[in-house]
């Protein structure tokens, strides 16, 4: 439940940016294909560190993640 939570705050936050998965994944750093697959629920979990990573591109680290 948290996973898809958290699938539903970065599938909004990038449309409210304009972002495509592409483009948040060249602003953190992570792999396209990474953040593809947890999106798409063939990777079930995302780990802390990449959770941060997307985190900072939002400007997310003093807001509270509702």
């Amino acid at each position: 439940m948290l996973n898809d939570a958290i699938r539903q705050k970065i599938k909004s936050l990038c449309e409210s940016n304009h972002l495509s998965v592409y483009e948040l994944a060249k602003r953190s750093g992570i792999k396209r294909n990474s953040i593809s697959n947890f999106m798409n629920i063939e990777e079930r979990y995302m780990t802390l560190t990449t959770l941060i990573r997307i985190i900072k591109v939002f400007d997310l680290n003093s807001m509270a993640l509702s």
